[in-house]
């Protein structure tokens, strides 16, 4: 995945309404009914249903631009991203272990807390 992509992806799912994103039932005919967002925010809702009433709804239009992108992307971006995580899960074992045999070697280059900040930065706020 080249980086070009992979903020393309970053930039739709920051336009779009916040998640988790849920299917909506239907309390008068059963089934699904539509997605809310966040605070039950309509991301996706059929505009008409058709007189017979056999469960045919279609759209005119979307609530938000940005949630039919991303929603379009999701069947791309998804296994684009499974793929990506798929391919650095080996390098991040190798490099882990690297590292975790490197330990004392770059302590006495760098010092350990410097390494830690490097490594680890989301750990900065849990140190004592």
């Amino acid at each position: 995945m080249d980086a070009k992509y992979f903020e393309e992806i970053k930039l739709r799912e920051k336009a779009a309404t916040l998640g988790p994103w849920e299917w909506s039932h239907d309390r008068y005919h059963g089934g699904l009914s539509g997605i809310t967002g966040k605070d039950n925010a309509e991301v996706l809702f059929p505009n008409h249903c058709n007189e017979d009433d056999d469960g045919a709804a279609w759209f005119e239009d979307l609530p938000n631009e940005s949630d039919a992108s991303f929603i379009a992307h999701a069947r791309t971006d998804i296994p684009a991203l499974v793929a990506e995580v798929e391919r650095l899960g080996p390098i991040v074992e190798f490099m882990q272990a690297w590292i975790d045999h490197n330990i004392p070697w770059l302590d006495d280059v760098y010092g350990l807390d410097e390494v830690e900040k490097i490594l680890w930065p989301e750990r900065e706020d849990k140190r004592c």
